[in-house]
């Protein structure tokens, strides 16, 4: 069956002297996942190696999401995914961290290659075997990731709360001005980031109603 593999681990890991407690907030934002994504799960993420995870769903209807909360959740420091489109060829009873297929040996060579050194540092890459595809959501996704790298904690809790309130209500409930909450927006690219998640998410969703995907099995 084909499925959406995703696989990261944390960035520079053994650097961190808080190891212990990011590892634990990365356990936590994914067993957030599971249960939010419950119904699309074909293997339930894990953590393994100490550092890193993997969960499999069924489509990549919802990759974006599940990096978008493991992000938030391991910030300051920083994790690295890959979203792996194709074939699982043993499901091993829903125990993501036994199965076998093409897709997580592309998805594991994809992430080693994703520890190197390189410039510029790329943090979500997806891969599938349509390539004009992949350069369209990785293009986004690094366009996303380089608007975020000046953000500070202000910043990030001005974008969780930009959409979703009126401008006065979020500026008063953060304890700032309201012309702050309003310049950031602009000045940080916090609108520009919420419009390229937007086309993430569309593409994916567009991607998820492809055939490839419409045979899967109830686990």
């Amino acid at each position: 069956m084909n499925s959406c593999v995703i696989i990261g681990d944390i960035v520079k890991s053994r650097k961190l002297e808080d190891l212990p407690a990011v590892v634990g907030r990365l356990k936590q934002a994914l067993g957030r996942v599971n249960r939010r994504y419950r119904g699309e799960l074909v293997g339930a993420f894990k953590v393994f190696a100490g550092d890193s995870f993997e969960g499999v769903l069924r489509t990549p209807r919802h990759a974006y999401d599940v990096y978008r909360e493991v992000a938030t959740a391991l910030r300051p420091a920083r994790a690295r995914c890959v979203v792996a489109l194709g074939e699982i060829t043993d499901l091993a009873d829903g125990n993501v961290l036994e199965m076998n297929g093409p897709v997580f040996e592309r998805a594991a060579e994809a992430l080693r290659e994703l520890g190197t050194p390189r410039k510029p540092r790329i943090h979500l890459l997806f891969i599938s075997d349509d390539p004009e595809a992949d350069s369209t959501l990785n293009a986004i996704a690094a366009l996303i990731d380089h608007a975020r790298q000046s953000w500070n904690d202000r910043t990030y809790a001005i974008y969780e709360r930009y959409g979703k309130d009126l401008v006065e209500t979020a500026a008063d409930d953060l304890g700032i001005p309201r012309e702050t909450f309003s310049r950031h927006i602009g000045a940080r690219g916090i609108d520009a980031v919420v419009q390229g998640e937007k086309e993430l998410r569309r593409q994916l969703e567009r991607i998820s109603a492809c055939d490839v995907f419409s045979s899967h099995v109830d686990m």
